[in-house]
Order: structure tokens, then C-alpha cells, then sequence
């Protein structure tokens, strides 16, 4: 019976012991992630300074973010060279690795504490910007009440107009432009764009961060820096327009 005792008295002492690199492991996780949120928050709030108008009351954000892939440059330029010659500690291939493990957020998390931002679905935001719009021609006896419904439920951007008898194309695209514009009066600024974040990247020692930010015709993917306990913009490093 003596050697039953001890062997159970042994393992009373030791499991414990096993389980605590595993929790130590757990928790340390858990305050990586509650600090990697607080650092995404303080970067979002300097990336919000910079793309969005400081007279916008609100800003359309869409919910989900999305990963950045191996679009980084490849090629030199008098700029990128000087860019690299005053932040020696910023390391491409280090963002570029860190693309291929970053994943989705969802923005919504109130830990992110996105001022301003009108979180949502694409679907669920006003459509106007853009560089064209479809023109939707309904028959002359299109009654009221159906025109005014159509234009409230639009899903796709563009202007709907009644045909009037007699009109050319020359009086359609005239009544189309006058809707374009009776539509863009409508709304308020704020609602004219939107914006899409994508995962921010960061390096190794969080001194800098690499975020793209999208709307409808234009994206540009930034460089910030670390000051304090502030992220500052530093350089933008490409961009795109439709």
C-alpha cells in the first residue's frame, strides 16, 4: 500500500506543475492579443487624422477588413531609396512575411473604438462614388409612386429617369444628369465615400506599421512610424486609381 501512497502523493505534486507553462502560455497569449487590439486602435486613430475630412461629422467604414498581399514593391526609386536611408529599421521582406499569416478583422470590436467610423456592410452604404453610372430608362407611363420606390431601393449606382414621349437620347442623357445631380444634392458629404482598412502589419519591434486604405476609385497603402505612444504617417509606398 506504501508505494500506491507514494506515487499518488507524487503525482498530487507534480500535475500542477505541468500546467502551469500552459497556462503561463495561455495568459501570455491572451495580453498579446489585447495588446496587439490597443496598438491597431492608436494606429486606426492616426490612419482616421490622415485619410478622412476633419469636417466629417461620421465616415462610412466597411465592417471587415482585408489581408494585404505580396503587392509591395520590388523596384528602386529616388524616393523609396531616401525613404529607406531615413528609416533603416523599416525592412520590406519583414511586411512582406507578415502579409502571408495576417487575417481578417471584423471592426466592429468594440476594442478597436473606431471614432466616427459607420461600421457596415458594403451593400448597406449610400452608392455614389464613382467614376460611372448606369442609367435605368422607364416607360412614359411609369406611375409615380413606382419611379419614387425604385429610387429609394437602388442596389446599384446610378439614376433612374421616365422616358417622356418624343425623347431622343439627347433628352435622356439630359434627364439622367439632372437626376445625378438631384441624387448627389441629397446627400450629405459623408455619405459621397467610403472606406475600406486592410489588416495593418506590423514589425517585429511595433516601430512601424503598414496599412492600405481603399474607396470606390482610389487605394494607397501607408507607412506609419512610432513616436511615444503615437503612430505618425511616414510614407506612402504605392497606390492605385481607377
Amino acid at each position: 500500500m506504501r508505494p500506491a501512497c507514494i506515487l499518488s502523493c507524487f503525482l498530487l505534486l507534480v500535475l500542477p506543475g505541468l500546467l502551469l507553462p500552459v497556462q503561463g502560455q495561455s495568459a501570455t497569449a491572451k495580453t498579446s492579443a489585447i495588446e496587439l487590439k490597443k496598438e491597431t486602435r492608436l494606429l486606426l486613430q492616426a490612419v482616421v487624422r490622415l485619410v478622412v475630412p476633419r469636417d466629417f461629422e461620421y465616415f462610412h467604414l466597411v465592417d471587415s477588413s482585408f489581408v494585404l498581399g505580396k503587392e509591395f514593391p520590388t523596384y528602386s526609386t529616388p524616393d523609396l531609396d531616401a525613404f529607406f536611408h531615413k528609416n533603416p529599421g523599416f525592412h520590406m521582406q519583414e511586411f512582406i512575411a507578415a502579409s502571408g499569416r495576417a487575417r481578417k478583422i471584423a471592426w466592429a470590436d468594440d476594442a478597436y473604438d473606431i471614432r466616427r467610423a459607420r461600421i457596415g456592410p458594403l451593400k448597406n452604404i449610400p452608392p455614389f462614388e464613382s467614376q460611372a453610372y448606369i442609367t435605368t430608362v422607364l416607360p412614359f407611363n411609369t406611375p409615380d409612386s413606382t419611379l419614387d420606390r425604385m429610387r429609394k431601393e437602388r442596389k446599384r449606382l446610378g439614376t433612374i429617369v421616365r422616358k417622356e414621349k418624343g425623347w431622343g437620347d439627347a433628352e435622356i442623357r439630359e434627364a439622367s444628369r439632372k437626376e445625378w445631380e438631384r441624387y448627389s444634392n441629397s446627400l450629405n458629404p459623408e455619405d459621397k465615400k467610403f472606406y475600406v482598412f486592410s489588416t495593418p502589419l506590423f514589425s517585429g519591434d511595433h516601430q512601424y506599421a503598414v496599412i492600405r486604405v481603399d474607396n470606390a476609385t482610389q487605394g494607397k497603402c501607408y507607412v506609419f512610424k512610432k513616436t511615444g505612444e503615437k503612430w505618425e504617417y511616414r510614407y506612402t509606398l504605392w497606390g492605385w486609381v481607377a
